[in-house]
């Protein structure tokens, strides 16, 4: 169940739903993401949501609501 992600790169996808799913993305982990929601990502590993914003140079760009604070990379 591997997908290439055109903002995340190879990203590991779990679910048996289009609806909602888990992607599992290098370096961060599992995140939970549903139609209705994204571009917000709940990380599991911070117990946070993020949003993605947009790729610049093919590094995905999230506003993390944990931290208050833009991230650069997964």
């Amino acid at each position: 169940k591997w997908a290439y992600h055109q903002d995340f790169g190879w990203i590991y996808v779990q679910g048996s739903s289009p609806e909602d799913f888990w992607i599992w993305i290098k370096g961060t982990g599992w995140h939970w993401t549903a139609r209705k929601y994204y571009p917000y990502l709940y990380r599991n590993s911070q117990s946070g949501w993020i949003y993605f914003l947009k790729s610049v140079d093919g590094v995905p760009v999230f506003y993390n609501t944990v931290t208050e604070q833009i991230q650069y990379g997964p």
